[in-house]
């Protein structure tokens, strides 16, 4: 009988866990999510970061740490009033921020790392 109901409780985990769809390496921002750091540290451990079209990453203070890619759909927003976005050394790009006098971000430039 216990051995019976184990296979039951393992086969109801199982059936369980395939009704979840999972995306490893990449943190998403879905569309109608904002994400937004002020003053901490995102440490997304050189995964990939995915804001998709409706979707908000807003950094207004601190920072981003071991980003591998960044990928924006269009429709997505990304947002820098101020902080350090800081790429992986794996793989990826290097981003680049050019401010206004004001410090408000003019431009972001996305560089290959060689």
């Amino acid at each position: 009988m216990r051995r019976k109901l184990f296979w039951i409780y393992l086969l109801a985990i199982f059936i369980a866990s395939l009704s979840y769809t999972v995306q490893a390496q990449v943190l998403t921002i879905n569309d109608g999510t904002k994400f937004t750091i002020n003053g901490g540290t995102l440490d997304v451990n050189c995964q990939d970061i995915l804001i998709k079209s409706g979707g908000t990453l807003e950094l207004l203070s601190g920072g981003i740490l071991d980003k591998a890619e960044m990928f924006v759909e269009p429709g997505g927003n990304y947002n820098v009033v101020s902080g350090t976005v800081l790429s992986c050394e794996v793989s990826g790009s290097v981003f680049y921020f050019l401010y206004k006098p004001d410090g408000t971000p003019a431009a972001i430039f996305a560089l290959p790392k060689k």
